[in-house]
């Protein structure tokens, strides 16, 4: 009886485990690829963003509200989590 179970548990750990490394990691916005904190406080933060041509950001998560000005010429293609749908600007 125990071997059994044994096996079951292994089975289900290893799904768990598997799940997991298809998850993309997610890093707080101040923290993301190509991202340099400029200013921050309890209200805002100022990020400056330099992303080479054909690079990424990578996922990553905004804590406060999102406003971004455009400084050149760019494309850009944001992807919403697990949703598949990208927005092209």
């Amino acid at each position: 009886m125990k071997q059994p179970l044994l096996g079951l548990l292994c089975a289900l750990t290893a799904h768990s485990w598997a799940e997991e490394a298809d998850k993309p990691t997610i890093a707080p916005v101040t923290n993301a690829a190509f991202h340099s904190v400029v200013f921050q406080n309890d209200n805002m933060s100022l990020v400056s963003v330099t992303l080479p041509p054909g690079t990424s950001t990578g996922y990553h998560s905004h804590d406060q509200d999102l406003v971004f000005a455009i400084t050149a010429g760019a494309k850009i293609k944001n992807q919403v989590l697990g949703g598949g749908r990208t927005i092209s600007s």
